[in-house]
């Protein structure tokens, strides 16, 4: 079943299969972390983590690509639907982005959300991006990271605030809260 959904960037029809279970979820996080220059990775990594009322996680990540390149980005899209508003918009967002004239600590960029490697998963299992589920981030010299998501039907778009923790991501926004709030865990090592 496709629903129209109406955003800040534009109206889309999109599938409602994969949708998040934004309404059971507690706590929503969206986390930067910055993997430095770790060689044949993704510098830039967002984490979507919605906290149930169980106490479990449910993490999505998205890889940031290094360098955009739409065909590069678009790869696991079937051909078919490439062209739907919901990508089309989203480079429309990046263009305007990099034709501001601003500079940049991170040139606007995007990928796909999959969900988290768990250790039931074999490190060699493929792990499928969800192609209704993207992320786009820029950093302009010397400011906040700003993040765009589309994720089914749920979008949100924003700064990111810097972590003061040693520890963690290196920045973060709480999209939903309620009074349970727990607190990370200190090994981030799945993440990456």
């Amino acid at each position: 079943m496709r629903q129209e959904i109406q955003d800040e960037f534009g109206t889309y029809a999109v599938k409602t299969t994969n949708r998040l279970p934004i309404e059971e979820a507690k706590s929503i996080y969206l986390n930067l972390f910055d993997n430095g220059e770790k060689q044949d990775a993704c510098q830039y990594k967002l984490v979507l983590s919605l906290v149930m009322s169980d106490g479990k996680y449910n993490d999505y990540i998205c890889p940031i690509l290094n360098h955009f390149e739409p065909l590069r980005w678009l790869r696991s899209v079937p051909s078919g639907v490439r062209d739907e508003p919901f990508y089309r918009q989203i480079q429309q967002l990046m263009k305007d982005a990099k034709k501001s004239g601003a500079q940049f600590d991170k040139e606007p960029s995007a990928g796909f959300f999959r969900q988290k490697r768990t250790k039931l998963k074999q490190k060699n299992e493929k792990i499928i991006s969800i192609p209704n589920a993207i992320g786009c981030m820029f950093i302009e010299k010397g400011d906040l990271p700003l993040v765009a998501i589309r994720f089914v039907d749920f979008a949100w778009a924003g700064a990111l605030e810097e972590n003061m923790s040693d520890n963690g991501p290196a920045f973060t926004a709480c999209l939903k809260s309620t009074e349970y709030a727990p607190e990370f865990s200190d090994d981030f090592s799945e993440y990456f």
